[in-house]
């Protein structure tokens, strides 16, 4: 494991330790639903930065895209918390919003996982973090994705 996994992992126990906290104080003050959905997001950023992690100590293909998809999933409790909470904390009705937000959010990670030659190309581009100067896998995304 690099230093930039171990910074990841750091980063992906912060989030947990984050969520938790604010469970818990959700579930001590049940009014206050803004600790719910900061808590889902911050699982979210806690499952992203074990995707970034696991992505920084790929070796292979298969596991890069793992990765990457994981990533991927990972970004709609992020998107749905910090909606909800937006929502809670402005006092403002932005359900359907949320909704079609959400719901295109999930649709596009679930095509992904089904089918990864719609976002990836099937090579593998070898990439180097700054700084550190370690070597890692990163699937080659298809031109025209974004």
């Amino acid at each position: 494991m690099g230093v930039a996994s171990a910074v990841m992992g750091a980063y992906a126990v912060v989030a947990f330790c984050t969520a938790v906290l604010n469970l818990w104080i959700f579930l001590v003050r049940r009014r206050e639903k803004e600790h719910l959905w900061l808590a889902v997001s911050a699982m979210g950023i806690a499952a992203m930065a074990c995707a970034t992690a696991g992505l920084y100590g790929a070796r292979d293909l298969a596991d890069a895209e793992r990765c990457q998809l994981l990533a991927l999933i990972s970004g709609v409790p992020i998107l749905l918390g910090f909606l909800r909470f937006t929502s809670y904390f402005l006092r403002v009705d932005i359900r359907r919003i949320e909704r079609l937000i959400t719901t295109s959010a999930l649709l596009a990670a679930t095509a992904m996982v089904l089918e990864p030659g719609w976002m990836f190309t099937g090579r593998t581009v070898q990439m180097s973090l700054p700084f550190t100067g370690q070597l890692y896998v990163e699937p080659e995304l298809r031109k025209g994705f974004w």
